[in-house]
């Protein structure tokens, strides 16, 4: 049974979707800057801010000699800004684990595509390698976990070092198309996303791309020789079946992931507090911090 925390949490995004109405709505650029950059309350942590291929990072050190280095990809379908509870789950990790936490802001739809944003996260990857030598854990998302991905494919195609030691992807949303795994059910489960905001929004990312290319949808990539992964998802989240296929697809292939399905939630649930949001970042802590798979 879910939380009290996860049902009023459900009840905010529905009442948020309302308002806001994805499926309806033109896609402009996002020019909220507000959490682009770490809220006032992070002055606690030292931070190193980095420019390089179109993007700004900002690394913040939880002390001075982290044991793990986190690359976080926000989400927002790859054309909205950071939220609030990106940082919420930035300033947990600080506070939990030895470790940097990098927040990157990328370059979004409909200003720029995926032939734009791929290059330019991996170019910031380059950079943000030398800020921190500890392992680097690459995280994100939704639309941030199919972006690290696909940077991951990149990293690995092109023989670029030091390459990720692992990977964590949260609620993530690998098929622009959106066309895997969705019913009628599901559409009425999910209170944050729709099927026809989603479509428009990898439409725009994808650009003269075909929605169903490496670049803007990871999941049809090459996923051999990929770090170590573990993939959180909630089973009322429209795209749960990305999280589900990445775990079949792994498996098939012998490579090694954690796999992490939690009944009844919602898309992003992880960076909410709750119940449920608290066990999904405990759990990936330990595997951050595990040698072995958990």
């Amino acid at each position: 049974m879910k939380s009290l925390a996860a049902s009023v949490f459900e009840f905010l995004m529905n009442i948020y979707r309302f308002f806001q109405r994805p499926d309806k709505r033109k896609i402009t650029i996002d020019r909220r800057d507000w959490f682009s950059k770490p809220p006032r309350s992070f002055k606690e942590f030292r931070t190193v801010k980095t420019e390089a291929s179109g993007c700004t990072a900002y690394t913040l050190f939880a002390n001075d000699h982290p044991d793990y280095h986190i690359i976080y990809f926000h989400g927002g379908a790859y054309i909205y800004k950071a939220r609030v509870p990106h940082w919420y789950g930035i300033h947990y990790f600080l506070t939990h684990l030895s470790c940097a936490v990098t927040f990157v802001d990328y370059p979004l739809a409909p200003a720029f595509t995926c032939d734009t944003t791929v290059p330019a996260a991996v170019g910031i990857y380059h950079e943000l390698v030398k800020v921190c030598d500890a392992p680097v854990t690459l995280m994100g998302d939704s639309a941030g976990a199919g972006l690290l991905l696909a940077v991951s494919q990149v990293i690995k195609k092109e023989g670029i070092r030091p390459v990720p030691d692992k990977l964590v992807l949260f609620s993530a949303w690998l098929d622009v198309a959106t066309e895997v795994g969705i019913s009628p059910v599901l559409k009425k489960q999910d209170k944050m996303l729709t099927v026809e905001g989603l479509r428009r929004a990898g439409r725009a990312y994808a650009g003269s791309r075909d929605v169903k290319d490496p670049l803007c949808s990871p999941i049809y990539g090459d996923l051999a020789g990929l770090p170590n992964a573990a993939i959180f998802s909630g089973t009322h989240d429209l795209i749960h079946a990305d999280s589900v296929r990445l775990h079949r697809m792994l498996d098939e292939q012998n490579i090694a992931h954690a796999y992490y399905s939690y009944p009844e939630m919602q898309h992003a649930f992880m960076l909410a507090p709750m119940h449920e949001g608290t066990d999904a970042l405990q759990k990936t802590c330990a595997f951050i911090q595990s040698p072995h798979m958990p």
